[in-house]
């Protein structure tokens, strides 16, 4: 600087800069962000769980206008002809895929704190719907066996030997194809009884159809006269097989205790339901 030039103070005069306030506003940014974050998701939790509870409630609706607990226990009530058998088989069929799916569901489901005790009853709904109609399609499917041995059996009326030899090796045949399904079958705890019952039957009988096809065979009208009457006697024998009581079959398909749990579970439902609808905020 030349001699004489005027000393200039503006460098002295200006503040320098702190980095103090500087770091404080990069520390509070973060933070406003994050909580503005925090509160839009919870927010977005509010919305979820109003949206989870409006579906639940939708689904309990349409479960209530398909079927009742009540009816889910009396299958055998609207049994007369093989038509009923098949209708309510569907029914129940229908009850047992919306309960499966229903499960399926609620393992994907990722819902919000507000509706895990809602998702923990519908899950216990379901398990028991679907084990309550599973029961009673295995107990119809029981009664359609049942019904197809009761009309499969063919007609002895033969004139003739080979004529007998034929209708005979046929019954026989009709016979050994209904207790191979016997032997194999699923049944309920009441159903066992019937089951095992019908099997020494038809045993019984095949082994005596067997006799008389052989004695047939062996020119032995004799010994066929005294084996159709045995066969009579065995066939008579199976009007004695008796179904279960119907409070064994209503025990089969789900217990009192069940039941009550559904019921009280469908109440704990709707309640849920309807504190999760008022839910604005959660995570």
């Amino acid at each position: 600087m030349d001699a004489g030039e005027p000393t200039s103070n503006l460098e002295e005069q200006t503040p320098t800069p702190k980095s103090g306030g500087s770091k404080i506003l990069w520390i509070i940014i973060p933070i406003l962000i994050l909580g503005l974050a925090v509160l839009g998701w919870g927010f977005y939790g509010g919305i979820k769980t109003k949206k989870i509870a409006t579906e639940v409630e939708s689904k309990i609706a349409e479960n209530e206008q398909k079927w009742q607990i009540d009816e889910l226990l009396n299958p055998t009530e609207k049994v007369n002809s093989a038509e009923d058998v098949a209708a309510l088989k569907a029914d129940y069929q229908e009850v047992y895929d919306d309960s499966t799916a229903g499960l399926a569901k609620l393992e994907t489901l990722k819902g919000t704190r507000k509706t895990a005790a809602l998702e923990a009853d519908l899950a216990r709904f379901y398990q028991l719907t679907q084990k309550a109609s599973g029961n009673a399609i295995t107990m119809l499917n029981y009664l359609q066996e049942m019904q197809k041995i009761s009309s499969s059996f063919p007609t002895v009326d033969a004139t003739g030997v080979a004529e007998l030899k034929t209708q005979l090796t046929a019954f026989k045949a009709s016979v050994d194809k209904s207790l191979a399904t016997l032997k194999t079958i699923k049944t309920t705890p009441s159903l066992e009884a019937t089951n095992k019952s019908m099997v020494t039957g038809l045993t019984q009988l095949s082994g005596l159809l067997g006799q008389a096809i052989t004695a047939l065979d062996n020119n032995r009208p004799d010994q066929v006269q005294s084996l159709l009457a045995g066969f009579a006697t065995s066939a008579s024998s199976f009007e004695s097989v008796k179904m279960p009581d119907q409070t064994a079959m209503k025990n089969d398909i789900a217990t009192d205790s069940e039941v009550a749990e559904i019921k009280s579970l469908i109440t704990s439902i709707k309640a849920k339901v309807a504190t999760c609808k008022t839910v604005i905020f959660t995570f």
